[in-house]
């Protein structure tokens, strides 16, 4: 796996590529998943899936949402009045958005979000069932095997490979399996410079198409790992990863009732994980039958989605909470005359002894009311950008 240690350096400062790096980095959106393998009447070409993946680290975020999710765009989130602290991910204290998003249940336990680390494997490293089985994927590696490996290498094309991503936390229950996906990408890009891999199940139970959406697999690249939240380690998961002008950060349930209780969190909220095999909509149902209730359950893990602008505003645009879509994870102009509109939180440098530290980042989240939250992140890779540093530190 490329999982490489980090050069740090003072927080907020370039560096330098490692030598080695994933050839799958980018933003990637699916265009299509047929389950089961060759089923294309009804494969799912409607659901929003962007997975955000890092160049060295490894680090990766997936956001996957149905037609008709509220958080799925500017539009459809105006059902709810956007809430910054909603990035708290400890559940809804609005009554009257929790009675707006109550019919909304139903679709918001079938979304999908997973973080963690990739494994990246030249060749695959199955049984060899997807190739055998996969017409499509077998197209794909032949020609990409055919062409000229410095052809190859200069159009960034994708060879046979193997990707395991190791899911360390996940918005719906465990699913009890390893997530395997044997994959290549088309002998050529499209006209835009895009590129479509072809990730076929190890099983060779499922197949999805991928679009890569450039120019993000250039870089610059930024991950992050969440070490601590309320000054304790270990009480949940999070992930954060920018490619391109992309982005994507998310923070799991609590891992515990009583790291549940410290965040604030609804304590069956740590239970979720324990409903292994079972859908995130059962999961609830079984936890509590009350709408309320379960949209705080469901609200205990944030993933969002979105886009960095030049002048330093990192936008969210898709979120499995919807009061988060329009709002603004950080605004490193602040603080320069600019004012705070629906900001989630500020980044500033980590002090040890009132000293800097070199990898690690503070990170001030809007609470309830005049509360606040601090997460505190280890920077796993930082190339060719800084990190969103408030100018109002």
């Amino acid at each position: 796996a490329f999982v490489v240690p980090l050069v740090t350096e003072a927080a907020g400062n370039i560096m330098s590529p490692p030598s080695s790096s994933i050839p799958v980095a980018g933003v990637w959106k699916r265009l299509l998943e047929e389950d089961p393998l060759g089923d294309l009447e009804t494969a799912d070409r409607s659901t929003l899936v962007l997975w955000t993946q890092s160049q060295q680290s490894g680090l990766y975020v997936d956001l996957r949402l149905p037609e008709n999710s509220p958080g799925r765009s500017i539009e459809a989130a105006a059902i709810v009045k956007p809430r910054p602290s909603a990035l708290a991910a400890n559940g809804i204290p609005v009554p009257a958005t929790k009675e707006v998003l109550a019919p909304h249940v139903e679709i918001l336990a079938r979304q999908k979000s997973f973080a963690g680390v990739i494994d990246f494997q030249t060749g695959d490293t199955s049984d060899g069932s997807a190739l055998k089985e996969d017409a499509v994927l077998r197209q794909y590696v032949q020609s990409v095997q055919d062409m000229d490996p410095s052809q190859r290498q200069q159009d960034g094309l994708i060879a046979l490979c193997t990707c395991l991503w190791n899911r360390h936390m996940d918005y719906q229950p465990p699913t009890g399996g390893l997530d395997v996906g044997v994959c290549a990408s088309q002998p050529a890009r499209q006209l835009d410079g895009s590129l479509l891999l072809r990730e076929t199940g190890d099983d060779a139970s499922y197949a999805e198409d991928w679009l890569c959406q450039p120019p993000t697999e250039q870089g610059p690249f930024l991950a992050l790992e969440l070490v601590s939240e309320k000054n304790v380690e270990g009480a949940r998961c999070g992930y954060w990863v920018r490619a391109g002008d992309q982005f994507a950060y998310a923070v799991g349930h609590p891992k515990t009732v009583a790291m549940a209780n410290l965040l604030q969190c609804h304590p069956d909220a740590a239970r979720i994980k324990e409903c292994t095999g079972k859908s995130l909509h059962d999961a609830i149902q079984s936890l509590s039958s009350d709408p309320l209730v379960q949209l705080d359950l469901l609200t205990s893990y944030v993933c969002v989605t979105g886009a960095v602008s030049s002048n330093g505003s990192w936008t969210i645009q898709h979120s499995t909470n919807p009061e988060l879509v329009g709002c603004t994870l950080f605004d490193s102009s602040i603080g320069n005359g600019k004012t705070a509109t629906n900001v989630c939180s500020h980044l500033q440098a980590a002090q040890s002894n009132g000293k800097d530290t070199s990898d690690l980042v503070e990170q001030i989240v809007k609470g309830n009311g005049e509360s606040t939250v601090k997460r505190i992140w280890r920077v796993k890779e930082m190339t060719d950008c800084t990190l969103p540093l408030s100018n109002a530190q």
